[in-house]
């Protein structure tokens, strides 16, 4: 079962800021997915689909391609 969690590179309060921040509803919607994980830290993606109302693989992979280059390390899974 994977567990998932947020490196420290932003703090909650920063990634809640951003998630605010964001004009298109799929741009709001990845940041609310990796917002979620760092807040509740230990979930497996089935808990967090559930949460969220959105499907276990966009747990997965959220699209954050636009951002990639900026935080490709903020969101990580371990087993």
């Amino acid at each position: 079962m994977k567990y998932f969690k947020v490196f420290p590179h932003m703090n909650p309060e920063e990634l809640l800021s951003v998630l605010h921040s964001q004009k298109e509803i799929r741009a709001f919607k990845d940041w609310q997915i990796i917002y979620s994980v760092a807040v509740h830290a230990g979930k497996t993606a089935s808990e967090l689909s559930v949460l969220l109302g959105v499907s276990k693989s966009r747990i997965y992979h959220p699209n954050i391609h636009p951002i990639f280059d900026i935080c490709k390390d903020i969101l990580r899974y371990f087993l």
